[in-house]
């Protein structure tokens, strides 16, 4: 048993401190893990820039908020929305504000997950590493480093704290107090499908508590969340699978499972790619199927009943998106947080040599992390600069202008960042900026985008 995992049920004052340093310790270096997510002077997308707008309004009762216990839209995510409606309302215009919010957010998810680790007695030092290299695997990056992701963060935080109050319920055979303490699980289920539908796996993670007590209290915890879960499909699985108007990126078959599975599995070692979809086209890239073969080796080396387990629960992470058509990064959040928990489970069973090999396959996710920061840095500063210059122009312009970026890389960055964006400052965006593709110099143009952001006058 893990000093840490054991300090507060000893009750020793100097283990209860040493567990205290090492729990400020992770904290601050998390932090710093972050900090350059915070510091990104802009946003990632047109997203929050639309909410941004939504928000916009001169008091509170002006925001249109999503109502709680309407289950007619296809995204019913009125925990998450609402959140975001009140920070954009208060601090929208100022980003670095908003990321520290987002940043804070996936610390608590990082040291919810430390804390289930050591509480599953995992060495305190292993389960550290794990949940730092978690904050800087692409996934988690590109979650934490676009504001519009908030329900990722809410319903990991959730199903965390009802994972770790599963599992320290003392042992009891009165269904009263058994069932007492299952409603606290069927809570924090409905506020993780509040905030996000893929919340729908919550019951796979009790059956943690279900393995790990081999008693009816776990037992009751999984029923109730599976019952909650069961209630919201009953509400919900019409509009989700059948949306009355096609929406983008949410089409699905599960003809779709094998071809979604590589795609999330490979990308992590795809070093150099943005974005989970480049996935599809560089599935035999051979770097990042050597990176992965040592992954897949070291599980299967702990022992074939682990490695099955490791496998089956990054399926089950993964869950509902496996069937959609298209792909997204932030999509694989709660599979990263799997994967790196669980390694760190196992890895005293993994053989020493293949310890050794998986600083290959760890330093590989570390730089592909890297570059995924470095790159919302890069779209953030665009859009800083963008949305400084573009306002005081358009006072001025009496018919919508032409803006070419003059880079044919960042064609795609100025089109995600104006998309649909209806006002900004409260005036008015959508309709008045025609993006022209780069290179066409053939078009009449107002304006070109400098690779820094910044327009220039095309003349």
């Amino acid at each position: 048993m893990s000093i840490a995992g054991s300090a507060y049920r000893s009750g020793s004052p100097a283990m209860i401190l040493h567990a205290g340093q090492g729990a400020f310790v992770f904290l601050l270096i998390a932090f710093l893990i972050g900090l350059p997510l915070i510091l990104n002077p802009g946003y990632f997308s047109s997203d929050e820039l639309q909410w941004l707008a939504f928000a916009d309004k001169p008091s509170l009762g002006d925001v249109p908020w999503n109502a709680w216990f309407d289950f007619s839209p296809f995204q019913y995510r009125p925990l998450t929305f609402n959140l975001w409606l009140l920070l954009s309302h208060f601090i929208g215009y100022h980003p670095i504000a908003m990321h520290l919010v987002r940043i804070v957010f996936g610390l608590v998810a990082a040291w919810l997950l430390r804390s289930l680790l050591l509480q599953l007695d995992v060495a305190p030092r292993r389960a550290t590493l794990a949940c730092w290299i978690w904050l800087l695997i692409p996934y988690t990056v590109y979650t934490h480093g676009w504001v519009g992701t908030f329900g990722d963060s809410l319903y990991l935080i959730f199903m965390l704290l009802a994972l770790r109050h599963a599992l320290i319920l003392p042992h009891t055979d009165s269904w009263r107090s058994i069932i007492g303490n299952a409603l606290p699980v069927a809570a924090l289920t409905a506020l993780a499908l509040m905030s996000k539908e893929s919340a729908i796996v919550f019951p796979a993670a009790l059956l943690i508590a279900v393995l790990r007590r081999r008693d009816r209290v776990g037992v009751a915890a999984f029923a109730a969340s599976a019952v909650v879960v069961l209630i919201y499909l009953g509400l919900r699985l019409q509009t989700i699978l059948f949306p009355h108007v096609a929406t983008f990126g949410y089409h699905w078959s599960f003809a779709n499972i094998p071809a979604r599975f590589a795609e999330y599995t490979v990308f992590p070692f795809l070093v150099g790619h943005f974005e989970v979809i480049a996935s599809r086209t560089h599935l035999a890239n051979w770097p990042a199927l050597l990176g992965l073969g040592i992954v897949l080796s070291a599980s299967l080396g702990a022992g074939w009943r682990r490695g099955l387990v490791f496998w089956i629960g990054w399926i089950a992470a993964l869950g509902p998106v496996l069937i959609l058509d298209d792909a997204y990064n932030q999509y694989a959040y709660l599979a990263g947080a799997w994967a790196c928990a669980f390694i760190a489970f196992i890895w005293g069973r993994i053989p020493a040599a293949l310890r050794v090999l998986m600083i290959l396959p760890i330093a590989m996710l570390l730089v592909h992390g890297g570059q995924q920061i470095r790159d919302i840095r890069h779209i953030g500063t665009i859009q800083h600069n963008l949305y400084t210059d573009l306002p005081g122009i358009l006072v001025g312009a009496t018919q919508p202008i032409a803006i070419q970026a003059q880079r044919g890389g960042d064609d795609f960055i100025l089109r995600r960042l104006l998309g649909n964006v209806p006002s900004y400052h409260r005036a008015p965006v959508a309709g008045r900026v025609l993006v022209v593709a780069s290179p066409d110099y053939r078009a009449a143009l107002d304006y070109r985008m400098r690779g820094d952001g910044h327009l220039i006058p095309a003349r």
